[in-house]
C-alpha cells in the first residue's frame, strides 16, 4: 500500500509540475510587457494581467527561480 500510495503522489507532483511549467511558458511567450525578462509598464494592458502575469515580473526584480514561482502557485 505504501508503495502504491508513494507512486501515485510521484505521479500527481509530476503532471502538476508540467501543468505549470504549461501554464508559466504560455504567460511568458504571450505577455507584451515582459520582453527579454524586463517588465515594461503599459497601462491599459496592466488591467488584463493575472496573478502568473505579476510573479514572472517579480521573478526577475527578485530573482525568483521558476521553482519559487510554481509553490507560489500552488498554495
Amino acid at each position: 500500500l505504501r508503495r502504491v500510495v508513494l507512486a501515485r503522489t510521484c505521479r500527481l507532483k509530476k503532471r502538476w509540475d508540467e501543468l505549470l511549467d504549461k501554464i508559466i511558458d504560455d504567460h511568458a511567450t504571450k505577455s507584451p510587457w515582459l520582453v527579454g525578462g524586463v517588465h515594461h509598464q503599459h497601462d491599459e494592458q496592466d488591467q488584463d494581467r493575472d496573478l502568473v502575469d505579476i510573479l514572472l515580473s517579480l521573478q526577475h526584480e527578485y530573482n525568483l527561480t521558476r521553482d519559487n514561482v510554481k509553490v507560489i502557485l500552488m498554495v
